[in-house]
Order: C-alpha cells, then sequence, then structure tokens
C-alpha cells in the first residue's frame, strides 16, 4: 500500500521541493516502502508517527476498540483517519507484542488531542457551511437579476455594452453581499478545524505525504539495524 502512494507521488513529483523530489524518485524509497509493506512491525512504527499528525476519524464517543479488532492471538489494527488516506494500511501483530500496547496508547493520545476535536467538529461545521452556502449563492442570485434589472431600466434602448455594464455592476454588488464579516468569519473556521485536523501534515496533501516519507522512512532506521534506505538520497 505505501508502495503505490510512493508511485502516485512520483507522478506529481514536479510539485514537490528539489530534495523532496529527490527522495521520491529515489530506488531506495521505493525499496524502503516495499519493505514497510512486507513488514507490520514496520507499519505499526509508521502509524505511530501518523498518529502523532492527523486526527482519527471518531465520532463522539467513540474509543480505541474502534480501532482494534481481536481475533484469537492477533490484534489487528485498522486506523482510519479524517479527511486524510491511511497509506500505511492496516496491520496485525501478536497480542504478546510490545509494539500492542505502543499502538493502543497512540490510538488513545489521538483521541484525547485537541486535533481529534477539530476532527469530531467538522462534520458539523461543514453541513453548517453548505446549507449557508447553498442559501448565500441563491440570495445572490436574486440580488444579482434585480440590481440588473434596475440599471438596465435607465437605458430606453440596452445595447450590448449597456448589458455588460449592468452585468458588472451587479456582479460588484452580489460580490460585496457575499463578503460580508460573518462569512469571512465561518471561513476563517472552517480553514482552521481543516488545519487542526492535520496538524502533522501541513500544506497541500500531496507536498503533506512527501514531506512525511522523506523524513520518517530515514528515521526508521534507528529502531532497526538494517537501513530501510541508503545513499545520497536518504
Amino acid at each position: 500500500m505505501l508502495a503505490t502512494c510512493l508511485s502516485d507521488l512520483r507522478r506529481s513529483a514536479h510539485l514537490l521541493p528539489p530534495e523532496i523530489a529527490e527522495f521520491i524518485a529515489g530506488e531506495a524509497a521505493m525499496a524502503a516502502a516495499e519493505r514497510v509493506d512486507a513488514d507490520d512491525h514496520l507499519k505499526a512504527r509508521l502509524t505511530i508517527r501518523m498518529l502523532e499528525g492527523a486526527a482519527l476519524c471518531a465520532k463522539d464517543g467513540s474509543g480505541v476498540t474502534d480501532f482494534i479488532r481481536v481475533t484469537g492471538d492477533t490484534v489487528l489494527f485498522v486506523p482510519a483517519f479524517a479527511g486524510f488516506s491511511n497509506f500505511v494500511g492496516a496491520f496485525s501483530l501478536p497480542a504478546d507484542d510490545p509494539l500492542v500496547s505502543e499502538v493502543t496508547a497512540a490510538l488513545a493520545r489521538n483521541l484525547a488531542s485537541p486535533m481529534a476535536k477539530a476532527a469530531r467538529a467538522w462534520p458539523r461545521v461543514s453541513g453548517t457551511v453548505c446549507r449557508l452556502m447553498h442559501a448565500r449563492h441563491h440570495d445572490c442570485s436574486k440580488l444579482f437579476g434585480a440590481v440588473q434589472q434596475q440599471t438596465l431600466a435607465a437605458y430606453p434602448k440596452p445595447w450590448t455594452d449597456d448589458h455588460f455594464r449592468s452585468a458588472a455592476a451587479a456582479a460588484r454588488v452580489a460580490a460585496a453581499a457575499f463578503s460580508d464579516r460573518h462569512w469571512a468569519r465561518l471561513t476563517r473556521r472552517v480553514q482552521w478545524i481543516c488545519d487542526a485536523r492535520t496538524p502533522g501534515f501541513a500544506g497541500p496533501y500531496t507536498a503533506a505525504v512527501a514531506a512525511f516519507l522523506c523524513r520518517e522512512l530515514p528515521a526508521l532506521e534507528a529502531i532497526y539495524s538494517t537501513p530501510l534506505c541508503t545513499g545520497a538520497s536518504c
């Protein structure tokens, strides 16, 4: 799954900073991604790092058990992030593996964090925004038509240029009505919630994920003796 994500990032390498694009394009990065895909312990370590920077997709009252499935002596972790793709994927560990408690603790910290609060607020706020936007567009359309008709009424026989002028005047009035302080405050809140859900992945999605992998894949070398990636690209 991570190798697929890396392949997708390579198609957008021209949008990335040079040093990150070089890492993403390197064979060492792909080898590291393939090794992570094949090793659930590496998936667990990388997921812990993701949980520090992206909120889980949790409703009010959700707990750690919503992202864990226990089958016999195996624990399956299925973390899902709010508005963010889990490019590491699900993974399973033996029930007696020390990493189980580490991942469980990371899930609990995530659910208690401010970013989780922002993620839970998102459905309510986004629904309000959609309703207000629909109503505002309707009001602005009516206002646009009224202003245009009022402007054209000043011309006994309006020509094409008069229609253009009336449309421009109506557009200015409608835009001013659409950009009041309440609407600006609401859009700022929406942007704040979007940023607060994923504080560890700031900026555009592609660049944020690429920067995360560029930073975290080499960092896993400190945990495992065999390097995950080698060469200048690391």
